[in-house]
């Protein structure tokens, strides 16, 4: 995720974006963000699959095996590890992103 980047810069704004796939890959790393209590935005693109494998897959005609998991439920999962959560359909999730001083985890 952006976690050293925050560290290494904690003066600057970092937002960290990740699909709902990889973010599975690194949720270990929401947690310390929050244990540390790093203001840390972090966008979840859910798309209920892991979607660049999915292209290549659906591209050389392969079937969709094991490539569109279950996603949990990333808001519950946020607050779980102690982060404030959003969810946002809004298409000025970005601009928005950028002010807050808490460590979201936004899933549009």
């Amino acid at each position: 995720m952006a976690i050293g980047a925050k560290i290494g810069a904690p003066h600057r704004p970092v937002i960290a974006v990740a699909g709902d796939g990889g973010i599975m890959f690194t949720i270990n790393e929401l947690a310390t963000a929050a244990e540390e209590h790093l203001a840390l935005p972090v966008i979840v693109w859910n798309n209920d699959a892991l979607n660049a494998i999915v292209e290549q897959m659906d591209q050389r005609q392969i079937p969709r095996i094991g490539v569109e998991p279950k996603s949990p439920d990333f808001l519950r999962l946020a607050e779980s590890l102690g982060c404030h959560a959003t969810r946002s359909r809004a298409p000025n999730i970005w601009r928005n992103l950028c002010g807050m001083l808490s460590p979201p985890i936004v899933r549009p």
